[in-house]
């Protein structure tokens, strides 16, 4: 292929673009069968850059004769002397050109003789042949020759001479014999592509061979870009399975590219989620486990794999009558995404079991503890209620002992933008906050701090999040409050902006204020989030 136009000239890098456009649209107007629309399209992209060895060589696979295809072929090789695309294509169109000539010659006689010209009159000399029409192509000019003069004979001069004597015009009538020799001659032209139109007709169709797309590659950078236009297109219909190999094709040809690597990681990720909603968990796992590879400390991914191991193996123990193993299994997914498929309802299952095994043994401590687990799983169901009303009967006394309210908590007030801590039902901070965009909200409801890191890090986002504490699930991924986020180049995100709703669903504090929340609340402080 011909040197890129400059990147810095406007002009060129239109024409760079448009000769992208029309190779794409030619390579498509073939492979539907337009073949003189593609045609007409690569030679529009040969006027832009004649050394374009991809267009010369669609040119040839699409020429309408084997000639026709040799002679493009003759041109690339003139631009692209040690090309082993031209090499390759050159030996296909040799063979084609072979398979013709030996058709031709399997023709039946008579239509052979019917091809050849009327032979003229006794007497009369035969007509000159006219040289064929070369291929359709654009070609580099060709150096000008001088045509010789005519120079008379010398036998002829005296003719000449005599000729220059005037006279008079004098009219002369056609010949029978002319008339009737022309019309002999039209008459077998005519016979003659007849006959060629029959045997043109019935004679074997040449194979094409393989498209020009089957040939080595002359550079990555076309591809790279082609692949990236159709992995942007399957991104946007949320056809991950289809990305996946566009990806990874993109990073066998640019292995360190990190954007490619970071891209193919969350399409992993992302088909492994539209898995689990098909209730295809082993595919989803597998899907996890190629994204780990790409990127194995992402606690994203980690989270995401160990749900669903979780829920596959709770699910078979459940299955198999295991309660203690599907209780250790499904509980750690219930408290991480509770709306993970029926997690919830297999949970519950395993619980009541389990306390009726208990119960029916007099272990009656152990059975009001499994009693509980499974009212808190589903808090609406009576018989659960029954059960653990019957237990605690027995086992406690008329009157218990209140629990308690906690002395720390936390509250968020996404309209006023603010995030207030008591103590003791006593205000200790009164800060101003930020949460999530009309797009992506912050959720309301009554959490808890689940987890807390000096500084967490969002693949999805590429930011450095100080002060994580985490409070619910959203998904595969954790909403939590934070210090103002960190880009990559070191510069923070969103200052100046506290007050107004701009992060993708965490709550965002100054980063002192993070700092000392960090330090003051606790794990499983509970967290209120209010309209």
């Amino acid at each position: 292929m011909g040197n890129p136009p400059d990147s810095t000239n406007p002009q060129k890098e239109a024409a760079l673009l448009r000769l992208k456009e029309l190779l794409s649209q030619g390579e498509m107007a073939a492979r539907r069968g337009q073949r003189g629309e593609a045609r007409r399209l690569f030679r529009e992209a040969l006027a832009l850059d004649p050394t374009n060895e991809h267009a010369w060589l669609w040119l040839a696979y699409l020429a309408p004769s084997p000639r026709q295809s040799m002679a493009y072929l003759q041109e690339a090789r003139a631009y692209h002397p040690r090309s082993e695309r031209v090499r390759q294509a050159m030996a296909w169109a040799q063979e084609r050109l072979a398979e013709a000539e030996a058709a031709e010659g399997a023709m039946p006689t008579t239509w052979r003789e019917a091809r050849q010209p009327a032979r003229p009159p006794a007497g009369r000399p035969a007509p000159q042949a006219r040289p064929l029409a070369q291929p359709e192509a654009p070609s580099r000019p060709a150096p000008a020759r001088a045509m010789a003069r005519p120079q008379a004979t010398p036998a002829a001069a005296p003719q000449a001479r005599a000729t220059q004597q005037p006279r008079a015009p004098r009219r002369r009538r056609p010949s029978p014999w002319l008339v009737a020799g022309l019309a002999l001659l039209g008459l077998g032209l005519l016979v003659a592509a007849v006959a060629y139109g029959l045997w043109a007709v019935q004679r074997p169709a040449l194979p094409l061979g393989p498209l020009p797309t089957a040939w080595p590659l002359p550079t990555a950078a076309v591809d790279v870009g082609t692949l990236r236009d159709q992995a942007n297109a399957a991104i946007a219909r949320e056809d991950w399975q289809g990305v996946i190999p566009l990806l990874e094709r993109m990073r066998a040809i640019a292995p360190d590219d990190e954007g490619v690597r970071q891209q193919l990681a969350i399409a992993h990720l992302r088909f492994g989620l539209q898995l689990v909603d098909q209730d295809r968990i082993d595919e989803a796992i597998a899907q996890y486990d190629a994204a780990i590879r790409l990127y194995a400390n992402d606690m994203d991914l980690q989270t995401a794999r160990r749900l669903a191991v979780g829920y596959r193996d709770g699910r078979k123990a459940v299955t198999e009558e295991r309660w203690d193993d599907a209780i250790a299994l499904l509980e750690p997914v219930y408290k991480v995404a509770p709306g993970f498929r029926d997690v919830g309802d297999l949970l519950y299952e395993a619980c009541m079991r389990r306390a009726q095994a208990l119960e029916e043994a007099q272990q009656l401590e152990a059975a009001r503890e499994a009693y509980q687990q499974a009212a808190l799983v589903q808090p609406d169901s009576q018989e659960a209620k029954a059960a653990l009303d019957r237990i605690v009967a027995v086992l406690t006394p008329p009157t218990p002992t209140p629990t308690p309210p906690p002395s720390k908590r936390i509250e968020v007030d996404i309209s006023e933008q603010r995030l207030r801590a008591y103590e003791n039902d006593s205000l200790v901070f009164d800060w101003l906050c930020s949460t999530g965009i009309p797009s992506m909200p912050t959720r309301y409801g009554d959490f808890q701090i689940l987890d807390k890191m000096p500084e967490a890090w969002s693949s999805a986002w590429s930011l450095r999040m100080p002060y994580w504490m985490g409070i619910y699930w959203a998904g595969a991924s954790e909403n939590g409050i934070h210090a103002l986020p960190i880009l990559r180049d070191g510069s923070t995100l969103w200052a100046g902006y506290l007050g107004s709703r701009v992060s993708f669903g965490c709550i965002v504090l100054d980063t002192a204020n993070a700092a000392t929340l960090y330090d003051w609340a606790e794990i499983g402080t509970p967290v209120k989030i209010v309209p």
